[in-house]
């Protein structure tokens, strides 16, 4: 029991940090684009 409640407990902390680095990556590229567009405007 204890053990099928860890790897449950696991399960949703890799799903949230999946979730975090799906929504940074946009804002990341989106930075690189920006500084990449800067020097230019």
């Amino acid at each position: 029991m204890k053990r099928s409640r860890r790897n449950h407990l696991l399960l949703q902390k890799n799903k949230r940090q999946k979730r975090l680095n799906r929504t940074l990556v946009p804002e990341n590229t989106e930075r690189k684009a920006l500084i990449s567009v800067l020097p230019y405007l």
